[in-house]
């Protein structure tokens, strides 16, 4: 990435919005009407005991997310890719990163390839890397010219833009629990 770091963590809430909601707490430090709402029922929750508030404040918290930039090396020239996992993948990938043996993993001249492999969209993909070094044709060098800011590229929601999608999603659970 331009400023030199491999990977990027963000923070989002899930299930609130679709896909995803980047939360402004964790991203720029503003208010975060979600974060708010999800740890108060947590606290009613733990108060009364109360398992089924308690998994709903757990579906609204924060989670990591972490993103790197790619180059895919395809048949028809290389690609340009944001690649976007979850913790437990990113620890994999942090192990092979820092493991001296292997040196600079993402230099275009002497890194090495990884090959991910998913067995299915829920599962932890398995990531193998390359054993010689592998070095970078001109079109993929040409490509790493051209590197987005991944932040740019995420959807930044005001804290009553955020309190707007809370909303309506308290409102749809009112009315699926009235229909039920």
């Amino acid at each position: 990435m331009s400023d030199g770091d491999l990977f990027k963590e963000y923070h989002f809430h899930y299930n609130v919005y679709e896909p995803r909601i980047l939360c402004p707490r964790r991203t720029y430090g503003a208010a975060c009407p979600i974060c708010r709402f999800a740890s108060e029922l947590w606290l009613v929750a733990k108060e009364n005991g109360n398992d089924v508030q308690r998994s709903e404040a757990r579906r609204l918290f924060v989670r990591k997310r972490y993103f790197t930039l790619v180059v895919l090396l395809r048949a028809n020239g290389p690609e340009l890719k944001i690649w976007s996992f979850e913790s437990d993948v990113f620890q994999d990938l942090l192990e092979i990163v820092l493991d001296l043996r292997f040196g600079d993993i993402s230099h275009p001249k002497t890194g090495r390839d990884l090959w991910i492999t998913y067995t299915s969209a829920n599962t932890k993909p398995s990531i193998t890397l390359a054993s010689e070094e592998s070095m970078l044709d001109s079109s993929a060098v040409r490509l790493l010219s051209f590197l987005p800011n991944i932040e740019d590229l995420l959807e930044h929601k005001t804290a009553d833009e955020v309190q707007q999608h809370l909303d309506s999603y308290l409102s749809h659970r009112e009315a699926l629990k009235l229909q039920s």
